[in-house]
């Protein structure tokens, strides 16, 4: 009775001999099966048992030791240890295929896994997404109210100021020059006042951001135009004076190039950039005014601070723009006229140049 009880005491605490390496020491062969049989180990001390049994004893007498031992095993990763172990200390080669076998099903059971976080995180984001499209369409559609809401408000008060609201390019510029004429006359009394609220009204509407094949609007097309009170009214009535053309081009760009200084120095004065660049080609004023041989136009953008040493994309100044403009006008001179003219022109050349050098300095 009193071995079973020492037995089943070395059984509960075999981890302190084990720990003190001394379990095969104190312990006789006869009763070591009897105490693994009742031991509870785990994968870690089964190993290390087995490794301090192999100095002592050899693998066929450890392997009947060891037969009925209980080795907890609560995970594959435990299962694989202990066949790891069969492997390297009792030398049982066929725990290889097994150990391999688990490894993969480890593998797949986390890719497995990964597969389903993945699946449930993705479910997430489609039902997140659902929600936020859901309340996207929801404002689109309030917007969408709110826009007819609002354009019916427009095409009534266009209805009731008699404004051609869906009319062609032509027909609004033609109708707005008639406003501008009419406000400008307002001012000096002699229309009446429902005239003169017209054109507010009218580029309140939108119907000065009409645009041509050009992509010009109203104002664009009067700067073209060079028509300096035009431009007023519109600016003056609230029209887009950020508007640019097909090519990148605003209204000051166009006025610089076109000559109008009257034009350019009032929007300068309203509040557009002296230095405002097109982000397609990267021109500015005093670039477009230079090609097209402005003079007072670069005399008055210098005198304002413009920058005459700045280039465009393809790395053109301002003085190379007038020269190249310069020498195009006068080839064509030259070559259109009679010798004893041809001297005359290249004078005029050097002349020009060294004034447009002088403007510049």
């Amino acid at each position: 009775m009193s071995l079973s009880l020492n037995i089943d005491y070395i059984a509960k605490n075999i981890q302190t001999y084990i720990d003190q390496e001394n379990f095969f020491d104190i312990i006789d062969q006869e009763n070591i099966p009897n105490i693994l049989e009742k031991a509870n180990l785990d994968p870690t001390l089964f190993k290390t048992l087995l490794l301090q049994g192999k100095t002592k004893y050899s693998l066929p007498k450890l392997y009947k030791f060891v037969q009925k031992c209980k080795v907890c095993v609560k995970t594959f990763e435990d299962a694989i240890n202990i066949l790891k172990t069969y492997e390297t200390c009792l030398k049982l080669e066929s725990s290889s295929g097994l150990i391999d076998f688990f490894t993969k099903h480890i593998e797949n059971q986390k890719n497995q896994t990964q597969l389903q976080n993945n699946q449930t995180q993705l479910q997430n984001e489609i039902s997140q997404f659902n929600i936020q499209n859901a309340q996207l369409m929801n404002e689109i559609f309030k917007c969408h109210n709110e826009n007819n809401q609002l354009q019916q408000r427009i095409n009534k008060i266009a209805t009731i100021h008699e404004i051609p609201l869906k009319s062609d390019f032509d027909t609004a510029y033609n109708f707005l020059k008639e406003l501008s004429k009419k406000r400008d006359n307002f001012l000096e009394g002699l229309t009446k006042k429902r005239d003169n609220i017209k054109m507010p009204i009218s580029c309140a509407v939108g119907l000065s951001e009409k645009r041509n094949s050009d992509e010009n609007t109203i104002l664009l097309e009067a700067c073209i135009n060079e028509d300096f009170q035009f431009v007023k009214s519109l600016t003056e009535s609230g029209c887009d004076k950020d508007a640019i053309d097909k090519n990148g081009n605003n209204c000051l760009l166009l006025s610089s190039a076109n000559g109008r200084l009257d034009i350019v120095k009032y929007l300068i004065e309203i509040g557009f950039d002296k230095n405002w660049r097109n982000k397609t080609n990267g021109n500015n004023p005093i670039l477009y005014a230079s090609l097209t041989c402005q003079l007072e136009i670069v005399k008055y953008l210098i005198s304002i601070g413009a920058d005459p040493n700045q280039k465009n994309n393809n790395g053109c100044s301002s003085i190379y723009a007038a020269s190249q403009a310069i020498l195009k006008s006068l080839n064509i001179l030259f070559h259109a006229a009679p010798i004893q003219m041809q001297k005359a022109i290249m004078n005029l050349h050097q002349l020009l140049w060294h004034q447009f050098l002088v403007t510049l300095k």
